[in-house]
């Protein structure tokens, strides 16, 4: 999946692949839930997000990450109150000192500023920060402010994190919507 060279249609029939051959790999749940995303197939992200976050076990990367995309897709898709009520709940039970201030800062937009000068101590920080402010500047129609955050998470240069082929589809796909007159949007 990592090289760079295929469309989203065929990375998500990969993972599909990946995923029979595989059924207890979490991490193909959670590129199944990146990659639909990408590709703005919603509804999918959702349930492969949703799917994953009702496994058991501990709590560790990818539960942060996918906990937290739940509500950001949920904001995208327009339901807000769902969003924030979600977004509560995980900022609620949440231990990672980081991932509670990301998830503030969603919750209380006054908090951005400070959280995203802490993004900048850390490349996985950044990354994280700037992709979750993103995907919920999409959600609330502020498309140059998620391109200028996934630009930040960019800044990372952590290209084996899943977020960071997240912040990179979802930059390239506002650019080219941002190019298209408003009539074929």
């Amino acid at each position: 999946l990592q090289d760079g060279g295929k469309d989203l249609a065929t990375y998500r029939s990969l993972l599909k692949k990946l995923q029979a051959n595989r059924p207890d790999d979490v991490d193909v749940l959670i590129a199944h839930a990146y990659y639909a995303a990408m590709d703005e197939d919603w509804d999918a992200a959702l349930d492969y997000s949703r799917q994953f976050l009702a496994r058991p076990g501990r709590i560790n990367a990818g539960k942060l990450s996918v906990g937290l995309l739940e509500p950001e897709i949920l904001n995208r898709q327009g339901e807000t109150t769902q969003a924030r009520k979600r977004l509560n709940a995980y900022h609620q039970r949440i231990a990672s000192p980081w991932y509670r201030a990301l998830s503030g800062c969603l919750l209380d937009a006054s908090q951005q500023t400070d959280v995203t000068a802490k993004a900048g101590q850390s490349p996985e920080h950044l990354l994280t920060g700037h992709t979750a402010l993103g995907l919920w500047a999409e959600g609330s129609v502020d498309t140059v402010g998620a391109i200028r955050h996934y630009r930040e998470a960019l800044m990372s240069y952590l290209d084996n994190r899943i977020e960071y082929d997240f912040a990179m589809a979802r930059l390239k796909r506002l650019r080219r919507m941002a190019d298209q007159p408003v009539s074929a949007r």
